[in-house]
């Protein structure tokens, strides 16, 4: 049975002011004289030629798996699929322009955030850092108490589904399982324990669907939607995968909540915080092979009897030094949508201001000289930057703002003064990004690169230009293809 992994909360969140249902009726009626099998197979090829937004794609998706009817292709079915759409795209101008006229980067941010959900800048480099990160002894143990495989072996497992799916929208179900593989890592009891993690009957999925889609203002938003957390549909002898982006991240990060990292009763907050920090420092020295700068890992010190410590990571050189913090905190389901983000954003963002009043706080103590292993030098550069493991989007001004008066506001109550915004300006990246960037910080410098990407010239033309480097791709073919 169907049950939500994503939210800790029961229940309605919030209650809409807006609602389209009667705007979604006509729609609906169309939808079930569609064809299921067929319609998907045209939302996927739509999707794959990038034809059909992605939260269009997503919402035909979903409603086409709950009202579809129709036992046999209907002579018009091509006609009626097209109308669907036309209203489909009608209907998602109509709810986003009110959006767009009274909360514009509020809906910007939300959009993003629903656009890009599955997005990482590598599958290689995405794959093997949440490896990296939950392979983590005391992570790693619990994972594989929780899922009863080694955690390596079902991302093996997960990595195959995900290669055959990115190819192929349905797929007998016999071609996983069976004992042909039964002495290699895809044996039928491996795959089936996959398949039991990633998958969930058609039956389980529509309800889970049917309890939890709204149709007001986040009507194209999916976020904790049980299609993202069960990516791969068990329809009897067929397997149905929609979304292999979504499939690739659930069996990467959707591990945090199959396991329930994030429960208190099971203690892994700070193994989990600190092998996301470890994971940055590998990063960072991957991309200083050449040793051009000296990154540090964090130092302890004393001051007036209390045992302090800096940053999870410094990066310094004779023109410079940046404070790195790290952070595995993710941004609230609320947090991402129209409606119910008043709930919890203003929450979230504090968390990450409060990370930058340390670094503030951090970057004091070295100017006052109060770190002997670290002594000021007036001619350096100073920075400070956050590194969250999931994407918020801080960028967009409405969530920058917020951010500016939080930091502002906390440096005034620790009696820091608003100049130090000025001389030491802080960043916010995820992992994902950071990991692009990086590179070219480390290349230019990273005050510079600030410099210049305040200035508008690391652009595209820039980016694509640059020799970026592959972090893992020699660790990822021994691990998950030499088997």
């Amino acid at each position: 049975m169907y049950e939500e992994r994503y939210s800790t909360k029961k229940g309605k969140l919030y209650t809409s002011e807006m609602d389209y249902f009667d705007e979604f009726k006509p729609i609906r009626n169309k939808i079930r004289r569609l064809h299921l099998n067929t319609t998907l197979e045209r939302i996927r090829l739509l999707k794959g030629r990038g034809e059909v937004l992605p939260e269009i794609a997503e919402f035909l998706f979903v409603n086409v798996l709950l009202y579809s009817e129709a036992s046999n292709i209907p002579k018009q079915q091509d006609l009626i699929f097209n109308d669907v759409l036309r209203r489909c795209n009608e209907l998602s101008g109509k709810v986003y322009s009110k959006k767009i006229d009274s909360m514009i980067w509020r809906w910007l941010h939300a959009l993003a955030l629903t656009q890009l959900k599955s997005h990482y800048n590598g599958y290689i480099n995405a794959t093997y850092r949440y490896f990296l990160i939950f392979s983590d002894p005391q992570l790693k143990l619990h994972i594989e108490q929780c899922i009863g495989i080694s955690y390596v072996d079902y991302l093996r497992c997960a990595l195959w589904l995900h290669a055959v799916f990115s190819r192929e929208l349905k797929v007998p179900k016999s071609y996983f399982l069976g004992k042909k593989n039964d002495r290699t890592v895809f044996s039928e009891a491996n795959m089936s324990k996959a398949l039991s993690l990633l998958s969930l009957p058609l039956k389980e999925i529509k309800e889970g669907l049917r309890s939890s889609l709204t149709y007001d203002d986040d009507m194209f938003i999916f976020h904790g939607k049980p299609h993202l957390e069960y990516p791969i549909i068990d329809d009897n002898e067929y397997l149905y995968c929609m979304f292999p982006e979504h499939l690739h991240a659930q069996l990467l990060s959707g591990i945090y909540y199959i396991a329930k990292i994030y429960d208190p009763k099971n203690n892994l907050s700070n193994p989990f915080g600190k092998s996301f920090e470890n994971y940055v420092g590998t990063i960072l020295n991957k991309t200083n092979e050449s040793n051009k700068l000296d990154v540090l890992e964090e130092i302890k010190f004393n001051y007036k009897g209390n045992q302090l410590k800096t940053s999870d990571w410094i990066v310094s050189s004779d023109k410079e030094i940046v404070f790195i913090e790290c952070k595995t905190k993710r941004l609230r389901m609320p947090s991402k949508t129209l409606e119910a983000y008043s709930d919890t954003l203003d929450e979230d963002i504090d968390f990450i201001a409060k990370a930058l009043i340390q670094l503030y706080k951090i970057v004091h103590h070295y100017k006052s000289g109060n770190i002997p292993k670290l002594l000021f030098d007036p001619n350096k550069e100073i920075s400070v930057l956050v590194v969250t493991l999931e994407e918020w989007f801080i960028g967009g001004p409405d969530i920058k703002e917020k951010l500016d008066l939080a930091v502002r506001s906390k440096l005034q109550q620790e009696q820091i003064g608003l100049e130090v915004l000025e001389l030491c300006p802080y960043q916010c990246y995820s992992i994902d990004n950071f990991e692009i960037d990086n590179q070219i910080m480390f290349n230019l410098g990273f005050a510079e690169f600030f410099r210049k990407q305040k200035k508008g010239e690391i652009d595209e033309t820039f980016r694509k230009s640059f020799p970026f480097m592959d972090y893992h791709e020699t660790e990822f073919k021994e691990t998950f293809l030499r088997l």
